[in-house]
Protein backbone atom coordinates (compact mmCIF):
# COMPACT_ATOMS: atom_id res chain seq x y z
CA UNK A 1 0.00 0.00 0.00
CA UNK A 2 1.31 3.09 -1.14
CA UNK A 3 1.98 6.44 1.38
CA UNK A 4 -1.12 8.38 -1.36
CA UNK A 5 -3.75 5.63 0.02
CA UNK A 6 -2.92 7.29 3.49
CA UNK A 7 -3.75 11.24 2.00
CA UNK A 8 -7.70 12.15 1.39
CA UNK A 9 -8.16 13.37 -1.97
CA UNK A 10 -10.51 16.21 -0.94
CA UNK A 11 -8.21 19.16 -1.72
CA UNK A 12 -10.86 21.20 0.77
CA UNK A 13 -9.19 18.68 3.29
CA UNK A 14 -5.52 20.88 3.28
CA UNK A 15 -7.55 23.90 2.62
CA UNK A 16 -9.51 23.40 6.04
CA UNK A 17 -6.19 22.22 7.64
CA UNK A 18 -4.28 25.28 6.34
CA UNK A 19 -7.36 27.46 7.70
CA UNK A 20 -7.13 25.66 10.77
CA UNK A 21 -3.30 26.46 11.57
CA UNK A 22 -4.62 30.66 10.53
CA UNK A 23 -7.18 30.28 13.64
CA UNK A 24 -4.63 28.43 15.94
CA UNK A 25 -1.82 31.12 15.01
CA UNK A 26 -4.35 34.07 15.64
CA UNK A 27 -5.43 32.61 18.79
CA UNK A 28 -1.68 32.07 19.63
CA UNK A 29 -0.80 36.11 19.18
CA UNK A 30 -4.09 37.05 21.22
CA UNK A 31 -2.98 34.59 24.16
CA UNK A 32 0.34 36.50 24.39
CA UNK A 33 -0.96 40.30 23.88
CA UNK A 34 -3.54 39.37 26.82
CA UNK A 35 -0.64 38.01 28.76
CA UNK A 36 1.53 40.95 28.47
CA UNK A 37 -1.03 43.50 28.74
CA UNK A 38 -0.54 45.68 31.69
CA UNK A 39 -3.88 46.89 31.92
CA UNK A 40 -5.06 43.12 32.61
CA UNK A 41 -8.36 44.04 30.72
CA UNK A 42 -8.66 40.34 29.69
CA UNK A 43 -12.31 40.21 28.84
CA UNK A 44 -11.70 41.64 25.67
CA UNK A 45 -9.18 39.37 24.75
CA UNK A 46 -10.91 36.73 25.86
CA UNK A 47 -13.82 37.53 23.53
CA UNK A 48 -11.50 37.52 20.70
CA UNK A 49 -10.46 33.91 21.74
CA UNK A 50 -13.54 32.32 22.38
CA UNK A 51 -14.59 33.54 18.88
CA UNK A 52 -11.55 32.15 17.23
CA UNK A 53 -12.35 28.69 19.12
CA UNK A 54 -15.56 28.65 17.60
CA UNK A 55 -14.17 28.90 14.40
CA UNK A 56 -11.76 26.23 14.62
CA UNK A 57 -14.63 24.08 16.17
CA UNK A 58 -16.95 24.62 12.94
CA UNK A 59 -13.11 23.35 10.69
CA UNK A 60 -13.50 20.36 13.26
CA UNK A 61 -16.89 19.67 12.26
CA UNK A 62 -16.37 20.11 8.56
CA UNK A 63 -12.89 17.98 8.51
CA UNK A 64 -13.96 15.01 10.57
CA UNK A 65 -15.68 13.06 8.46
CA UNK A 66 -12.28 13.52 5.85
CA UNK A 67 -10.15 12.24 8.76
CA UNK A 68 -12.75 9.44 9.38
CA UNK A 69 -12.03 8.13 5.78
CA UNK A 70 -8.61 8.50 5.49
CA UNK A 71 -7.75 6.60 8.65
CA UNK A 72 -10.04 3.65 8.58
CA UNK A 73 -9.24 3.64 4.24
CA UNK A 74 -5.78 2.74 4.76
CA UNK A 75 -6.05 -0.02 7.65
CA UNK A 76 -7.52 -3.27 6.10
CA UNK A 77 -10.85 -4.15 6.68
CA UNK A 78 -10.92 -7.05 9.06
CA UNK A 79 -9.05 -4.43 11.48
CA UNK A 80 -11.58 -1.52 11.14
CA UNK A 81 -14.24 -4.29 11.58
CA UNK A 82 -13.09 -5.97 14.89
CA UNK A 83 -14.25 -4.89 18.25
Amino acid sequence: MGLLNFLPREEQYFDLFIQMTLYISAAARELKEMLADKNHDYAEYAQRIKAVEHACDELSRLLRPSIARTSTQCLPRSTTLST
